[in-house]
This record gives structure tokens, C-alpha cells and sequence, in this order.
């Protein structure tokens, strides 16, 4: 007979999630950084 303990599927789909959210929020922040920097190019060369 085979089981399935759902309290440690729900742990391990949970640290899964955690784990990819904050993948996503390292590269978010690395996104809105390059914006920022495009940006102040962009106003540099419509100045000159």
C-alpha cells in the first residue's frame, strides 16, 4: 500500500515556492538597477 504524507508534500512545495519568489525578487531588483541606469543615460544624452 503506498501513502502520501501531505504535510511534508505541503513543506517541500512551500520552500519551492520560497525559493523561486525570491529568484524572482533578485532579478526584479537587478531589472529595476539596469532601468535606472538606461534611464539616466537616456536624460545624459538628450542633454548634450
Amino acid at each position: 500500500m503506498l501513502g502520501l504524507d501531505y504535510g511534508v508534500t505541503a513543506l517541500v512545495s512551500t520552500i519551492i515556492l520560497a525559493k523561486g519568489m525570491t529568484e524572482h525578487e533578485r532579478r526584479i531588483t537587478k531589472l529595476e538597477k539596469e532601468n535606472a541606469e538606461l534611464r539616466a543615460r537616456i536624460k545624459d544624452l538628450e542633454e548634450n
